[in-house]
């Protein structure tokens, strides 16, 4: 909100936003390593895995979790990167108009987590994040339909329902399927493998809108290995349930 409101103020050119968010990550940063210094200092004097010890922490049911994992979080950070761009070329959208929009995601989203969080509870975290999956199928198919007015309004309270709530559900998934004592080392390929997607995304997307030559098309693509990450995730998490790694939901 802050960087949207400055944005508005100073310009589309203007740094101020960037040192505006600068100053808000040193600020909490500092304050959040200050406050889990003593933890970090005994997790480190703990550790003493080898790298063969790093490795067994990956069976063939968590590689293939995470590689699942890795197909949704790069169509999940496909669509967050591009949406501004899309916006702008695909709907012809102000760039004030597209920081509106959001903004409205970003506020959305905290009631929205609490609703996806109840409703993990009631039905299990497999279960609503198979919801959540296909919530961004048709938010796909929405963006490739090129809706307008109030139907870009409907795009982002959708994407307000998932955009954090997504990645949260898998963590929580995957936290079901760690040991206590190496949920450090296990959440460290977790991270590798996500955070690895946001880099290979917008590669990918890029060179496939270039080849198509269209955004349109390029997002439909995203669908398949959307679907498909589902599905890996899903088999893998049921292999790991049924092994006894994690309770049946």
């Amino acid at each position: 909100g802050g960087v949207y409101a400055i944005q508005t103020a100073t310009g589309i050119a203007s740094r101020w936003p960037y040192l505006f968010l600068a100053l808000f990550y040193t600020v909490f940063g500092v304050l959040a390593v200050h406050g889990l210094k003593t933890h970090i200092v005994g997790a480190v004097r703990s550790l003493r895995l080898g790298l063969s010890d790093m490795l067994a922490l990956l069976d063939r049911p968590r590689r293939t979790l995470l590689f699942g994992y890795w197909l949704i979080t790069e169509c999940v950070n496909t669509i967050i990167v591009f949406t501004a761009i899309i916006g702008a070329t695909v709907y012809g959208l102000s760039a004030e108009t597209i920081g509106a929009y959001l903004l409205l995601v970003q506020l959305l989203a905290f009631p929205a987590t609490y609703f996806v969080s109840t409703l993990a509870t009631r039905i299990g975290i497999r279960r609503t994040l198979f919801a959540c999956i296909g919530v961004w199928l048709v938010i796909i198919c929405l963006m490739a339909a090129r809706v307008q007015g109030p139907g870009f309004a409907v795009l982002a309270c959708l994407t307000s329902l998932v955009i954090g709530s997504t990645q949260a559900l898998m963590r929580a998934q995957y936290a079901n399927f760690l040991s206590v004592e190496r949920a450090s080392e296990g959440f460290g390929w977790y991270a590798i493998s996500t955070e690895s997607s946001a880099v290979v995304a917008p590669v990918v997307f890029g060179g496939l809108a270039a080849l198509l030559k269209s955004e349109q098309l390029a997002l439909l693509g995203l669908i398949v290995p959307l679907i498909v990450g589902m599905l890996i995730s899903n088999t893998a998490a049921r292999s790991l349930e049924g092994s006894g790694a994690a309770p049946t939901r």
